[in-house]
């Protein structure tokens, strides 16, 4: 498996903006479908995703050593919100159609959707197939344990060690990349507010770390697209 370093000398000779995501924001482009009554974010990160996995991407991804693991463990959960969702939906239509028909107007059409899901679960995953996957070092172990002991951002939260450890791989990436001469933007993305969120007086912490390195740090995907200039 490749060093941080040699990721780095990748994405340097690619020389193209590098996205750094978090596993909710990647589970948020599936499950966000039927979470918010605003789908704008869904359709920046298909956009984000497909510039990721193209053939001739438009933008480099790496992901930390935690996230496919982690986005394996909750993929289930996220297909299962949107699929209870529209499941609803169905049943909606049907009582509604009892109405139409009894009052002698047509049935409402809703065909069963069987291809939603899959579609945006294809995005994802093409998006995790063309990352380069950061190996856990030591270094960077030891320093998310450091964090999650002094409650230093991002700690506190449930998934304390897991957010602290890819906080800090990523820092570690972006280091080795500016050492390297890389001068692309650089984007972060989480949608967890607890953590993550950005401009939160308790995060300042996070906002100074990022700075070092020129990291742009990005709630949704809205942002993440327009900072990586997509």
């Amino acid at each position: 498996m490749p060093t941080l370093k040699k990721i780095a000398e990748q994405i340097c000779r690619k020389n193209l903006p590098l996205l750094l995501p978090d596993t909710c924001s990647l589970l948020d482009i599936i499950r966000d479908v039927a979470r918010k009554d605003e789908v704008k974010d869904v359709l920046f990160g298909l956009s984000v995703g497909k510039a990721c996995a193209n053939p001739n991407p438009k933008c480099s991804v790496a992901v930390a050593s935690v996230i496919p693991k982690e986005y394996a463990d909750h993929f289930e959960q996220a297909q299962g919100t949107v699929s209870t969702t529209f499941g609803s939906l169905y049943k909606y239509i049907a009582r509604i159609n009892k109405i139409r028909v009894a009052q002698g107007f047509d049935e409402l059409q809703a065909d069963q959707d069987t291809s939603t899901i899959p579609y945006l679960t294809s995005v994802v995953e093409s998006l995790l197939d063309s990352s380069w996957e950061i190996q856990e070092n030591p270094e960077q172990i030891l320093k998310a344990h450091h964090r999650v002991v002094a409650k230093s951002p991002p700690s506190g939260g449930k998934n304390s060690y897991k957010d602290c450890l890819i906080w800090e791989e990523y820092l570690a990436l972006a280091e080795c990349i500016r050492k390297a001469g890389g001068s692309m933007p650089i984007a972060f993305v989480s949608s967890n507010k607890s953590d993550f969120v950005m401009n939160h007086p308790t995060l300042k912490t996070l906002d100074t770390e990022a700075a070092r390195f020129d990291i742009a740090l990005c709630p949704n995907w809205e942002k993440i697209h327009h900072e990586l200039g997509l």
